[in-house]
């Protein structure tokens, strides 16, 4: 069932987390420099990009309506089995949210914690979805 879509998305996915994990561990005061800074809000948004688009296109190969946003996305992916708890990633998407809506009032050290100690969440995501595909 997997596509080459979603694979190229998963294989983002891993791509951009090895870079965020590279820079473990991540202090505040690296933070202060603004090319470390942009690159871990990129990197990020773009891992929750990925998460989401390949939540999109499961549900559209799944035939289910569409979602109207990435919090949908990720509880229609629960429903459909896909997901076993949407939840734990809401907080990405909050935080994606904020890199892109709200970039200057983005907290330094919670881009900080998310790399020393959240990065996992998005390999969970990736290997819920890798065991769906192969399951079905």
């Amino acid at each position: 069932m997997i596509n080459g879509v979603v694979a190229s998305k998963l294989d983002h996915l891993e791509t951009t987390v090895q870079h965020l994990e590279s820079l473990q561990p991540l202090s505040q005061d690296r933070l202060q420099d603004w090319i470390v800074r942009s690159a871990v809000e990129r990197n990020l948004q773009v891992s929750v990009e990925a998460m989401l688009d390949i939540c999109h296109r499961l549900i559209g190969l799944l035939q289910a309506s569409p979602a109207t946003s990435g919090r949908q996305a990720l509880e229609r992916c629960q429903n459909l089995g896909v997901l076993e708890q949407a939840s734990i990633y809401f907080p990405l998407v909050g935080l994606r949210d904020i890199v892109v809506h709200e970039y200057q009032t983005i907290d330094p050290t919670i881009l900080g914690e998310i790399v020393n100690s959240k990065l996992g969440v998005l390999r969970q995501f990736a290997r819920e979805v890798h065991d769906f595909v192969a399951q079905h």
